[in-house]
């Protein structure tokens, strides 16, 4: 695949600009999402691609089909992350509710298992 760079001038216009991302984003329509999953996660469109065929496109908790999010290890300490998670904390895909609960429990065991407890207190499946 060629890349497309602009050239970036101080001559430019917003509207140079924005036909300049245009053209590279026709050149690779799934330039943005490869650009976030990058700067988010260290990951490439691709490898989220293949989890999913991976995951049978479903959330590895609760098997919903909706939008999944990339799941990862808040608590990495890799020393090369920088501001951003490495490759090596992502975990799987998870849809949104499944991606806060995790999130709103802090991750924290005993928090979910607690959830558990009280779900079950109240004769819920």
């Amino acid at each position: 695949m060629v890349r497309v760079v602009p050239r970036i001038s101080k001559n430019w216009t917003l509207e140079d600009h924005r036909k300049a991302m245009a053209d590279k984003r026709a050149g690779n329509p799934n330039y943005v999402k490869d650009k976030n999953l990058w700067a988010g996660y260290r990951i490439r469109y691709s490898d989220y691609q293949r989890m999913l065929e991976e995951q049978d496109y479903k959330c590895a908790i609760c098997g919903s089909v909706e939008k999944l999010v990339v799941d990862h290890n808040h608590n990495c300490n890799h020393e090369d992350k920088g501001n951003f998670s490495c490759a090596k904390c992502v975990r799987q895909l998870l849809c949104q509710s499944c991606n806060k609960m995790l999130g709103f429990s802090k991750e924290r065991k005993e928090t979910l298992m607690s959830a558990i407890n009280y779900i079950e207190m109240w004769g819920n499946e």
